[in-house]
């Protein structure tokens, strides 16, 4: 793993406001140096802490790579990151507050705040993620309503997700799979990019567009633990605490969407670097669709939008024999 990078999309806020008086701190003047060799969680994260605590500025990144651990995102504070600017994970697991022994990883798989950034307990109504570009990332983009357990649901709102590159690697086997087998020098990633909401709170309004993202494929039906015809089996884990694995196997290499009302997805661009036998999308009970300018790999033709008591509101530039719909 070259860095650690896994975005949780419903935590990564990356929204400026174009309001005039918008007052902004510049990161290297509370100390961060982009040099792409110091470690910079310490000032990052204390610089987070202090516009928090000022009522929310915006944390401005200038050109530079800056190396850091994990940072807790909190209300009211806005990274920016202007051209050239780029946020490098720490590639020691030190640097990331859950870190454990690996037996202890074994049962216990609640890695959230492992994430490069992450938000909990923050306020969040309206997110926009916007211009980024993510090499070697565990999930490209992940919006997950969910809540602890004894807790009631919050809501996840009008979420825009724009200009995004994302490329997959490759897993491995590890910790959460019993292959039964040899061991493989390489495993398919059985995680797609995931929205989902819950049973009575659906996400509402998401508008993905111009998103392209290379996944590494090899899921053979050998691997897979859900095919289509067991949609309803995809647990839905309504006390799960947000973790893009938290599904276990899925049962799409692209997108996999439940519960969400509104749901707008324009300019896609979906690539594999080896074949998968799962489609590239499933939607299960998603209302009010809109597909346009989808690109897949030309050999993935039938079959590779799924629908599953979902309502198609709109599609263009989406060949019919891609899509597949199942009623039960």
């Amino acid at each position: 793993m070259k860095y650690k990078l896994i975005f949780f999309a419903a935590c990564f806020l990356y929204a400026l406001s174009g309001m005039a008086g918008v007052m902004e701190l510049d990161v290297t003047r509370h100390g961060a140096v982009g040099d792409g060799k110091t470690l910079n969680t310490g000032s990052l994260q204390g610089a987070i802490d202090g516009l928090h605590a000022r009522g929310g500025w915006v944390l401005r990144f200038p050109a530079g790579r800056y190396l850091t651990g994990s940072l807790r995102l909190k209300s009211g504070v806005t990274l920016y990151l202007e051209e050239g600017a780029v946020l490098l994970g720490s590639t020691s697991p030190y640097d990331y507050p859950k870190f454990s022994t690996e037996k202890e990883l074994k049962v216990n798989n609640d890695h959230f705040d492992q994430a490069l950034i992450y938000a909990d307990g923050a306020e969040i109504e309206n997110i926009r993620v916007s211009n980024i570009h993510a090499v070697n990332t565990g999930n490209a983009i992940f919006i997950r309503l969910g809540h602890r357990s004894g807790e009631a649901p919050g809501y996840v709102r009008n979420v825009s997700i724009r200009n995004l590159y994302a490329e997959i690697p490759f897993g491995r086997p590890d910790i959460d799979y019993d292959l039964r087998g040899p061991a493989l020098p390489f495993f398919h990633n059985p995680f797609p990019s995931s929205i989902s909401g819950i049973p009575g709170h659906d996400i509402e309004n998401v508008t993905l567009e111009n998103i392209e993202i290379v996944y590494p494929g090899r899921a053979s039906k050998g691997m897979a633990y859900i095919s289509l015809s067991r949609l309803a089996d995809v647990p839905e884990n309504v006390d799960g605490y947000p973790e893009f694995s938290m599904f276990g196997e899925l049962p799409a290499w692209g997108f996999y969407v439940r519960h969400v009302s509104g749901l707008t997805l324009k300019g896609i661009t979906l690539r594999l670097r080896e074949d998968d036998y799962r489609p590239a999308f499933v939607f299960d009970r998603v209302s009010r669709l809109s597909l346009s300018d989808i690109v897949l790999p030309e050999d993935k033709q039938a079959g590779q939008v799924v629908l599953r008591q979902t309502g198609l509101q709109r599609k263009a530039r989406v060949p019919e024999r891609w899509i597949f719909s199942i009623d039960n």
